[in-house]
């Protein structure tokens, strides 16, 4: 465990100012062996953005990022706990999710599909599915272990960060990302080159927390969208919407999912200062979704709790948001295509 890790402070990347108010003081409790530091988010008084102030610097990926971080599991790994998991469940519902979702807004034929951060190709496998098989899938991952498992599956994956990818390598129908945005140093940057790898009529789609949603009021400092000190930024429809704006972007739509390992987070987070063991035995914030039925079992009864508050609230702690570049940038590309 490291203590006093290398900081940096932050400054709004949507208005470049510091003129905020304190929302939560947080550390990490998912993975404590990082670092015992806490964290501070701080709320933008003018567009209601929340990040991270200070932040860890980029030198400190590799202490904030533990070798068993969830996302660097491989589909290997996961399946070696048992026939049935959490993961080969939810995937049936996500391939629905995103096969009537890009039937909406991308009927025509994709012919390729860029994913940033796509771990072991878990995405990358349902696009596969959904588009019979013949849509080009590529990404990148910086986990070397999770971009082998998916490039043994048939998937173009480079190891790396998206900052430093080249976009001029190829042009992508779909530009996808899941839980990446609220880990990068500049969510700006972070857009704009999704935009680069577009193709004349591609879009941009996004998962990422809903800092808005009532969980975060309910749970206040132990809620699980914190994910301490690996969130740096934290949007809501009308923060993402601003920042798309002035990327020429437009968000044109955004989905309210169902987000259960946010209530595993948070109910861990809450018993982890007093009652760790407790804490960990029943949530589990790594092995959760590893757990076979006993983690299904406990998942599916969050989901349900979630489904209602999004009945209740009309929101959840998670947005799927569609975005497409302006009719100008998209006149510009198809001249140039």
């Amino acid at each position: 465990m490291k203590s006093n890790i290398k900081k940096v402070t932050a400054k709004c990347c949507i208005c470049n100012l510091d003129d905020t108010t304190p929302l939560a003081t947080v550390r990490d409790h998912e993975y404590p062996d990082t670092t015992d530091d806490r964290f501070q988010f701080v709320q933008c008084n003018r567009c209601s953005l929340v990040y991270l102030d200070p932040r860890p610097d980029g030198s400190e990926l590799d202490c904030i990022y533990p070798k068993n971080y969830y996302a660097f599991d491989t589909a290997d790994s996961v399946a070696s706990t048992g026939l049935l998991n959490v993961k080969s469940v939810s995937r049936i519902f996500e391939a629905r999710r995103l096969k009537s979702l890009l039937s909406k807004e991308h009927p025509r034929l994709i012919e390729t599909v860029f994913d940033i951060g796509c771990g072991d190709g878990y995405h990358l496998d349902i696009f596969k599915s959904a588009l019979d098989g013949s849509v080009r899938t590529c990404g990148i991952e910086m986990s070397e272990k999770a971009a082998k498992s998916a490039r043994s599956r048939g998937h173009e994956v480079e190891c790396g960060l998206f900052e430093d990818f080249s976009t001029d390598r190829l042009m992508a129908d779909l530009v996808f990302s899941s839980h990446v945005i609220e880990h990068v140093a500049d969510p700006r940057l972070f857009l704009n080159k999704s935009k680069s790898l577009l193709n004349h009529d591609g879009i941009i789609v996004i998962d990422t927390p809903n800092v808005d949603g009532i969980l975060r009021k309910l749970f206040g400092r132990h809620w699980g969208g914190w994910h301490t000190p690996r969130h740096w930024y934290l949007f809501n429809p009308r923060s993402i919407s601003e920042l798309a704006t002035q990327c020429g972007l437009e968000v044109v739509r955004i989905d309210f999912l169902p987000i259960n390992m946010y209530w595993v987070w948070g109910l861990h987070s809450v018993l982890f200062d007093r009652h760790r063991r407790l804490a960990d035995k029943f949530f589990d914030p790594v092995g959760a979704e590893k757990s076979g039925i006993s983690g299904i079992v406990l998942l599916a009864v969050f989901q349900v709790f979630e489904l209602f508050l999004k009945l209740v609230t009309r929101s959840t702690s998670q947005m799927r948001i569609v975005i497409r570049p302006t009719t100008k940038f998209v006149e510009d590309v198809g001249r140039n295509t």
